[in-house]
């Protein structure tokens, strides 16, 4: 309860000049720091359509698991036939893509 009597007292004790110069909107900062925001954002999105990127990136991965890897040895001699070669094709978890 003494916070609103401390308050009450402060707006009390205030004179009209000062408590015009605290109501008063600050117009030419808020001007300077809306202009300076709209400004950050016409480059971000200028320098957006400028720099072109690649949407698909080729390289090389490395595919690791939880699980130790299994040696497998062919019992017959043969090639390894690729399923679905498309590229940037999406695997589903259990899918085969190799026979």
């Amino acid at each position: 309860m003494a916070k609103k009597g401390f308050h009450k007292t402060l707006n009390e004790n205030r004179t009209e000049e000062v408590a015009s110069i605290i109501e008063r909107m600050p117009t030419k900062f808020g001007t300077t720091i809306s202009a300076v925001v709209v400004g950050l954002v016409l480059l971000l999105l200028l320098f957006g359509w400028l720099i072109k990127y690649p949407s698909i990136l080729a390289g090389q991965i490395v595919i690791n698991t939880r699980q130790a890897p299994v040696k497998l040895i062919a019992t017959t001699s043969g090639n390894i036939i690729l399923l679905e070669n498309k590229s940037g094709a999406k695997v589903r978890i259990g899918e085969y893509w190799l026979i």
